[in-house]
């Protein structure tokens, strides 16, 4: 059964705070860089960030194939989800790189909290 996450910060995601805490814990000791990386595209939205949303992407879909409760997700995935596209992952790693990136930028406060640059 699916269940969604009200967080603090009165957004629908689908992992925990602590699943999440717990992804940032790993993530972070193999990029110790990210959260600055994803704060820089965020805070300037208006330069060329293909490339650091690219590799922002690609590392964490690396770091959350070595989680449990990634996989666990996965493999849980409601067959209705699954009609147009059989791959559960294909769900699965959407939802954890959506919940990832908003609990950063929730890190920068409410929008419009803080200066967006060009």
């Amino acid at each position: 059964m699916r269940s969604w996450v009200l967080s603090k910060e009165t957004e629908l995601r689908t992992f925990s705070d602590s699943q999440i805490k717990e992804f940032l814990r790993l993530h972070l000791t193999k990029y110790p860089d990210a959260i600055e990386r994803m704060h820089f595209v965020m805070k300037h939205p208006f330069r060329d960030n293909d490339e650091q949303m690219s590799r922002t992407t690609r590392e964490i879909l690396d770091t959350a194939q070595q989680l449990a409760f990634f996989h666990a997700h996965a493999q849980e995935m409601p067959r209705d989800r699954l009609v147009k596209v059989a791959d559960p992952y294909y769900h699965a790693r959407y939802e954890i790189k959506s919940d990832v990136i908003a609990y950063v930028a929730a890190m920068l406060g409410p929008i419009g909290s803080y200066e967006v640059e060009e």
